[in-house]
C-alpha cells in the first residue's frame, strides 16, 4: 500500500508532471481513461484538447476525474 498523499506531495506532483489521466463515461456508458497534457498554476489545472469524441463525451456528462 502506498498510503495517503499529503497536500505537499500532491502539490509537488502537480508541478512536476505535465501528463495526467482523465476518466469519463462515454455515450454508451462505458468508462474511458485517456492521457492529457496539463499545466498547473498553483490553484487550477488547465488542459487543452481538439474537439472529438473525448470532448463530446465530457460535455454530455461533465462528471470526470483526473
Amino acid at each position: 500500500m502506498f498510503g495517503e498523499l499529503t497536500a505537499d506531495a500532491i502539490e509537488s506532483m502537480l508541478h512536476a508532471e505535465t501528463v495526467a489521466r482523465i476518466a469519463y463515461v462515454d455515450r454508451r456508458g462505458l468508462p474511458c481513461i485517456v492521457p492529457i497534457t496539463y499545466a498547473y498554476d498553483g490553484s487550477a489545472i488547465f488542459g487543452y484538447s481538439l474537439l472529438g469524441a473525448k470532448i463530446e463525451n465530457m460535455a454530455a456528462n461533465p462528471r470526470v476525474s483526473i
